[in-house]
């Protein structure tokens, strides 16, 4: 499922569910770690440093860290975020996933 299909959903939820006190929002993983390490073995690619290089924190994430949101977004320590779409990828998509575009000729 695309991100923006599941965005537009908890952003709409979370406006019209607000006054209730209820939150919405979703969680979105990125390419983990185990993900990526098996996809890389089906290739006969070992190895996770090419991807984690491209990653701006380094890390992949995996099933643990989407546990912890999942466990910190119904906590009261900030009960003010809600319709937010949280992308688990140690900042791969904020990077444009480490992709750099330049002009021909440059």
């Amino acid at each position: 499922m695309a991100r923006v299909e599941v965005a537009s959903p908890a952003k709409v939820l979370a406006v019209e569910w607000a006054s209730a006190g209820v939150r919405v929002n979703a969680l979105t993983p990125g390419c983990g770690e185990a993900d990526l390490a098996a996809s890389l073995a089906a290739t006969g690619r070992p190895g996770l440093a090419a991807p984690r290089s491209r990653t701006p924190s380094s890390r992949l994430g995996g099933p643990g860290d989407i546990a912890n949101l999942a466990l910190f977004l119904p906590t009261d320590v900030r009960a003010d975020i809600t319709g937010q779409v949280m992308v688990s990828d140690g900042g791969r998509t904020a990077d444009g996933f480490g992709i750099t575009v330049t002009a021909a000729g440059q």
